[in-house]
């Protein structure tokens, strides 16, 4: 899993105030992720499955971001955080990814004419590829 932190990253809170937490999938209807400026949808969540040895729980109760991160840790999935950015910037990180921080590395590097490039060599070291 690869996980891309931003600068707003750590302040995301998306999912976490979800009715369907409490209520039927029929009563509710949310802005998936951030809000939609073309509305709120019906909720696409038909059940949400309670905490079992290889599931979170209920993605209600975390951002989507924090539910995929969570439970890739649960699945002890390799799980590869890089900045977007040319530094690491370890402020953006969200509390809950702090063991990671120690690995974290920046997104995009500078190639030898100076331009803005991903460093996917990272990645494909991180994922063992060759």
């Amino acid at each position: 899993m690869i996980i891309v932190i931003g600068d707003k990253t750590k302040d995301r809170t998306a999912g976490s105030n979800c009715s369907r937490v409490n209520k039927a999938q029929s009563e509710c209807s949310c802005t998936p992720y951030k809000q939609n400026s073309n509305g709120s949808k019906v909720c696409k969540v038909y059940n949400t499955p309670d905490t079992d040895g290889t599931n979170v729980g209920n993605i209600n109760t975390y951002s989507y971001i924090r539910h995929e991160f969570e439970q890739a840790k649960k699945r002890n999935k390799v799980i590869i955080v890089v900045y977007n950015s040319l530094r690491k910037e370890t402020n953006w990180l969200p509390a809950y990814m702090k063991d990671y921080e120690s690995v974290a590395h920046p997104f995009w590097i500078k190639n030898s004419n100076g331009d803005k490039v991903g460093d996917y060599s990272y990645i494909k070291e991180a994922l063992g590829c060759d």
